[in-house]
């Protein structure tokens, strides 16, 4: 099997896994499901396994990868710790694969799987990644290869994210606008769920919750990404209309262990560690973030954003870079902090025809998010279950 660039990826570890779990049979109804390597508990493996095992629970045997426990995860669901030889086991036994991370080398797809990559970038591609991104670690790019080879059906939610996917994601007509997963619930959301997120990070209903969540940067250091939190909370208590004014942060996991050597003040709460950003996005009234894609998630909500580039030309010129102008996004932009003090404290004015110009842009951007996108989804894999 070939990718896009005609490259056979040799890929000898996988084909030894694939032969020894041969002896084993795949079952027909088992769902595997993985988000960040095992690592957590998220994103759109996490929404698309809830949906399926609210609505479709006796179609389907559920495993899924995690590497260590988690209360979230219903009591019964088998899961094991990533690449263990019992994960090994039902990763290779599993009719159904549900990734958003690209797998290392040692995977190799058994002929009658069919693997879904539900991606973690979000309904609309901003930061430029995989062929795209430059300097990319060679190993990575080998990863990416091998996994893309593999792919039965690849997850997005714009026409815009599309065209991004087919160009740069090294596999050639896999991309179905299903929507993504993870974005249902933001669109659709519910009230009980809200408060037991609110009462796991021991936070209260009237509380006015700011979530910053920048993006992960090579050249910058987690202490450079701490904003001035006392100007932040004063600036925000004139909008918070009597609200305590709460601050999350929300680090890259790249640097979450340097996250934790923080000292940030008694109103704000480091919640890198908290499972699902998409949690986050549920309880926040605002978010403030860079270059992350979090960003198209909080605008499905219609809730404020602010972009705040800190040190842009680093990033646009050292890092990553980004497929459109950062003037094209529907949010009040501040090229760093005082612009950003500004925009907070002049709150009215900067969100001005804030839900028009969303809306302008979703459908500039070809979105198709409209809280349904496990549904489809589903219907897709019966396709393939049928075929």
């Amino acid at each position: 099997m070939r990718n896009k660039n005609n490259v056979l990826v040799r890929n000898w570890f996988g084909k030894i896994c694939v032969a020894v779990f041969k002896l084993f049979p795949i079952k027909k109804n088992r769902i595997y499901f993985i988000s960040n390597n095992g690592a957590r508990y998220s994103c759109n493996p996490r929404a698309y396994f809830e949906y399926l095992y609210k609505n479709h629970k006796d179609e389907f045997d559920f495993y899924y990868c995690l590497n260590h426990n988690c209360e979230l995860l219903p009591k019964g669901v088998k899961h094991h710790s990533f690449l263990s030889i019992f994960d090994l086991y039902y990763l290779y036994t599993s009719k159904y694969i549900v990734n958003n991370f690209r797998f290392h080398i040692f995977f190799a797809k058994r002929k009658k799987q069919i693997y879904i990559q539900t991606w973690h970038g979000g309904p609309i591609m901003y930061k430029k990644f995989e062929k795209d991104a430059p300097n990319l670690p060679y190993f990575y790019t080998k990863f990416a290869k091998n996994d893309a080879q593999y792919i039965d059906i690849l997850c997005c939610g714009s026409q815009q994210a599309k065209n991004v996917l087919d160009n740069n994601f090294y596999c050639d007509n896999k991309t179905v606008m299903t929507g993504s997963p993870r974005c249902d619930k933001l669109i659709i959301p519910n009230k009980n769920e809200k408060a037991e997120i609110l009462k796991r990070l021991k936070l209260d209903e009237h509380d006015f919750i700011v979530l910053y969540a920048p993006t992960f940067r090579n050249k910058q250091k987690v202490e450079d990404s701490v904003l001035e939190n006392e100007r932040i909370k004063k600036s925000f208590e004139k909008v918070a209309n009597g609200k305590e004014v709460k601050i999350l942060y929300r680090f890259h996991p790249n640097v979450a262990r340097k996250s934790k050597r923080l000292n940030l003040e008694s109103f704000v709460k480091n919640v890198t560690f908290y499972p699902d950003i998409q949690d986050l996005i549920m309880v926040a009234d605002v978010l403030i973030t860079d270059y992350s894609s979090c960003m198209f998630d909080m605008m499905l909500t219609y809730k404020p954003c602010i972009i705040f580039t800190n040190k842009p030309n680093q990033f646009l010129s050292q890092e990553r870079g980004v497929y459109f102008p950062t003037k094209d996004l529907p949010f009040p932009v501040a090229n760093g902090e005082d612009e950003l003090y500004a925009k907070i404290e002049d709150f009215d004015n900067s969100f001005n025809n804030y839900s028009k110009n969303i809306l302008a842009f979703l459908n500039n951007f070809g979105c198709i998010e409209d809280g349904h996108a496990c549904e489809r989804l589903y219907n897709v894999m019966k396709e393939y279950k049928n075929e």
